[in-house]
């Protein structure tokens, strides 16, 4: 028998105690049994959560600081993970122009044997500069639990010529043989990270049974206590 069951058990014989009339009895018992349910299921708000940040607080184009290039020979990822499923909502990436500054895709593919799979789970077209940092917002991107993933930058045509700055704080990078066409990743675990910040949202949990008990103790409190004042009353009646 499930705790919910139990909790409706437990009013129906309480209530036969206190309440006088069986239309009370079994409107009351309806309530508490719908407010258990409601508690044991009740979604919590979801929590903000940063997923990945190789920025460090380092400011875009320091000067002085180098980018892996992005262009037709080449492309360029960052791996990352996240212990529970999340939900990406925005994206920082440290992504410039280095000479002709066509278009980058930008997005996010799943993790093949320790290499980016060279196939986009989610993407953008994005416009790169060197006054900041491409950004994007308002993404609605899910990943799964304790999964590995990378975020990717390839170039979107042939004379695309940009950079993704990289730091020395991390380390770790994904590097694409071929920018255009189909390509083949390799990694590089002792070269600095590429540096990209990722941020999202935890899927909402349910609230566990014990948050529920306290709200069905207080019902049966204040069942018990309108139960006794109608008996008093009638008592007294008499």
């Amino acid at each position: 028998m499930s705790w919910r069951a139990l909790v409706c058990a437990a009013a129906k014989v309480f209530l036969s105690r206190v309440a006088t009339a069986d239309v009370v009895k079994r409107k009351l018992s309806v309530a508490i049994c719908s407010i258990s349910l409601l508690a044991a299921v009740s979604p919590a708000p979801a929590a903000a959560v940063t997923i990945l940040d190789t920025i460090n607080g380092v400011s875009f184009n320091t000067p002085g600081s180098f980018s892996y290039g992005i262009d037709s020979r080449q492309g360029q990822a960052v791996q990352f993970s996240s212990a529970i499923a999340a939900t990406i909502t925005d994206i920082t990436a440290y992504l410039r122009c280095t000479g002709n500054c066509d278009p980058v895709t930008l997005g996010i593919m799943a993790d093949a044997s320790g290499v980016p799979s060279d196939s986009f789970l989610f993407s953008q077209t994005v416009a790169v500069s060197n006054s900041g940092p491409v950004v994007l917002n308002s993404l609605s991107w899910s990943i799964a639990a304790s999964s590995v993933y990378w975020l990717a930058a390839i170039p979107s045509s042939t004379t695309t010529s940009a950079g993704w700055q990289f730091t020395d704080s991390f380390t770790g990078l994904g590097n694409r043989s071929s920018g255009l066409g189909a390509g083949t990743w390799t990694t590089a675990p002792d070269f600095d990270a590429v540096m990209a910040s990722i941020s999202g949202t935890t899927a909402a949990a349910a609230v566990p049974v014990p948050a529920a008990l306290p709200l069905f103790a207080s019902g049966l409190g204040v069942m018990g206590l309108l139960g006794w004042r109608r008996k008093r009353k009638a008592a007294l009646a008499a």
